[in-house]
C-alpha cells in the first residue's frame, strides 16, 4: 500500500508541476507569518507529570533519614509524552545505548543545554495527493472508528484518480498554501536557530567555559561512546 502511495504523489507531482503558477505566488508569501506555536521553545528542565501526594508521601517515608537523598526521576512514557519530537528521539536513543537511568541524567543535561532554542517547524505534505490523503483519512477514522490502509487507502487513491482536474485543484491551492507557510516557517526557524547558537557560544567564551558540545557533555557525564551524541547538537 505504501508504494501504491508513493506512485500516487509521484505521479501527482508531476501533474502538480503541469498546472500554472500564480503570479504574485512570491509576494503572498511575505505576507506570512511564522507560526511560532508550532517552533516551541525548549525549557531548561525537561517536562514531566507531576508526582501525586500519595508518591511523594511514599518516597518521603522511603528516603526519610537525613544520610539519604531522593535519586533523580526516571522518565516514563508519560513524561516523554510531552516533549517535542527530536528529545524524545534523543531520549529513545539513549535507552538504547545505555538504560533508562542513564538516558534520563543524559536528558536533564540535552534540556540545559538546549534552552531557549526553537524546534524545527513541522514540514509539508510531498504534494497534493499526499494531504488529500491525510485529510480523508481521518474522515473515515472519525466516521468509523478505525481505517484500514489495505482497503480503506485503495479507496482513497481510486477516488483521488477519478477527481477532475477541478476537483484536485481545490488540494492543489491547499498543498501550495502549506508549502508556502512552511517556507515562512523554516526562513525563520533557520535564522532564530543560529542567533541562539551564536548567543550560547558568546555566553560560554564569556564565562570561560568549554564550548564544544562533544566536550561539554563528556564533563558532565562520564563514560559516553561516540555514538551517544545522536542528535546532540547545536543548529
Amino acid at each position: 500500500m505504501k508504494r501504491e502511495v508513493d506512485e500516487l504523489v509521484e505521479q501527482q507531482g508531476s501533474d502538480s508541476a503541469k498546472k500554472p503558477k500564480v503570479a504574485d505566488e512570491s509576494d503572498d508569501d511575505e505576507k506570512l507569518q511564522p507560526q511560532l506555536d508550532l517552533m516551541p521553545k525548549l525549557p531548561a528542565t525537561p517536562p514531566e507529570v507531576p508526582l501525586t501526594e500519595e508518591k511523594q508521601a511514599e518516597l518521603k517515608q522511603k528516603y526519610r533519614h537525613s544520610y539519604q537523598t531522593i535519586p533523580p526521576k526516571v522518565y516514563k512514557a508519560k513524561d516523554y509524552a510531552l516533549w517535542p519530537q527530536i528529545p524524545v528521539n534523543v531520549f529513545r536513543q539513549q535507552v538504547n545505548i545505555q538504560s533508562h537511568k542513564h538516558a534520563a541524567e543524559y536528558m536533564r543535561h540535552w534540556f540545559a543545554e538546549h534552552e531557549g532554542l526553537r524546534m524545527p517547524p513541522p514540514k509539508a505534505p510531498r504534494a497534493s495527493y499526499a494531504e488529500y490523503y491525510r485529510l480523508k483519512k481521518s474522515e473515515m477514522f472519525k466516521k468509523n472508528g478505525k481505517f484500514s490502509t489495505s482497503k480503506d487507502g485503495k479507496k482513497i487513491g481510486a477516488a483521488w484518480k477519478a477527481m477532475s482536474e477541478e476537483d484536485k485543484q481545490v488540494y492543489h491551492d491547499i498543498y501550495d498554501k502549506m508549502v508556502a507557510q512552511f517556507n515562512t516557517n523554516h526562513k525563520f526557524w533557520q535564522a532564530d536557530s543560529e542567533e541562539w547558537g551564536k548567543a550560547k557560544q558568546q555566553k560560554l567564551k564569556e564565562n570561560g567555559e568549554e564550548t564544544d558540545p562533544e566536550k561539554r557533555v563528556r564533563l558532565k557525564l562520564r563514560g559516553l561512546s561516540a555514538d551517544d551524541f545522536y542528535y546532540y547538537k547545536w543548529w
